[in-house]
């Protein structure tokens, strides 16, 4: 709409951000920390599956480059949650995955997820608190750096590769209904 949002909706919707921003940080530690373990299911290595790390990244750059015209064309908040949906898929199919070709496709999607969640965060939170966007900036990249540290806490709930994955897509799909919410 194109009404000034409110104080508290502002408010609101910073928090979705500085959320969503925090799942891209946990998605990239979470993707990382157990490629050992996806690695075998794959009949691959730690060392050998290293390169789902360059489809991560072509992801990540190429996710990169079209936000500015997804962001242009398409409504933010709903552009932010369906790309952190994705990511969500993603973390769902990534500990069934069987094929070292197949790993490298999830790990192209989570990078363009989190490269276009990322990009959008930062587009809209700028977009509602115009000059005073400073300060949730700044909490963006806080929430991106500190997040990382809820993997561990998860892996040291259960040693179950689907059910750490299970918690960490709970975790993104709270994200993205509140981004559909909001």
């Amino acid at each position: 709409h194109d009404l000034e949002p409110s104080a508290t909706e502002k408010f609101r919707l910073g928090c979705c951000y500085v959320t969503a921003m925090g799942i891209c940080g946990l998605i990239l530690v979470a993707i990382a920390s157990n490629l050992n373990v996806v690695a075998e299911n794959c009949g691959s290595d730690f060392v050998n599956a290293g390169t789902v790390f360059i489809g991560r990244g072509l992801g990540a750059v190429i996710g990169t480059l079209v936000s500015a015209k997804l962001y242009a064309t398409f409504p933010g908040n709903e552009t932010i949650a369906s790309a952190l949906f994705i990511v969500v898929l993603m973390l769902i199919a990534i500990p069934s995955c069987h094929s070292l070709r197949t790993l490298h496709f999830y790990f192209f999607m989570c990078g363009l997820g989190t490269a276009i969640t990322d990009t959008g965060c930062q587009i809209m939170t700028r977009k509602i608190f115009t000059t005073d966007a400073g300060p949730w900036l700044g909490a963006n990249t806080i929430a991106f750096g500190l997040s990382g540290a809820i993997v561990p806490l998860v892996e040291m709930t259960t040693d179950d590769l689907y059910v750490q994955y299970l918690i960490l897509a709970a975790l993104s799909l709270a994200s993205v209904v509140s981004l559909w919410l909001g």
